[in-house]
């Protein structure tokens, strides 16, 4: 190999590894592809009816129980952290009446806080899915019983959504 192309490649990789120590882990960005589904599913949902209110708190929830849209559980079920309550119910133990169309099975993924293997109920798309948590928020006017039907962890919930910015939402 020639002195030019080891010294090109030699910074390449000087690149790469600031870029890395550079990043911030914290600021996590989904792929445009995803924002723009996102953003056209909240249009939907909005033309549904669903509240602003509503709408930011979905974004708010996908992006904490998703780790913005880049978490294993995000990208094989679409869901926002929607486990099966009961696998051998058709809609895996949560209210039909919440579904547009009904789930297409379940996942088992590593829960990233726990380290626990839980099942996540799967949907076909994203709308699907976003669906189910709109009217789920819509039947309990409460966005925190997503988490949990305790009153405390709803509590703790609320001050984790708190600060979470909506800039999808935004763009509407």
């Amino acid at each position: 190999m020639d002195t030019t192309f080891i010294i090109i490649i030699i910074i390449v990789v000087l690149l790469l590894v600031t870029k890395k120590l550079n990043s911030n882990d914290n600021e996590v960005k989904p792929d445009l592809t995803t924002e723009n589904k996102f953003l056209i599913n909240l249009g939907k949902l909005k033309s549904k009816g669903f509240d602003s209110d509503t709408l930011r708190f979905i974004e708010k929830i996908y992006r904490l129980e998703t780790r913005n849209f880049e978490s294993v559980q995000f990208k094989k079920t679409y869901s926002a952290g929607m486990e099966v309550a009961n696998p051998n119910k058709k809609h895996y133990g949560w209210d039909s009446k919440l579904f547009i169309n009904p789930p297409t099975g379940f996942e088992v993924v590593r829960e990233n806080k726990t380290g626990i293997n839980k099942r996540f109920v799967k949907f076909n798309n994203m709308y699907d899915a976003m669906f189910v948590l709109a009217s789920y928020i819509k039947k309990y006017n409460n966005p925190y019983r997503w988490f949990s039907l305790d009153n405390e962890k709803q509590n703790i919930y609320a001050d984790s959504l708190k600060n979470i910015k909506t800039p999808i939402y935004e763009k509407l």
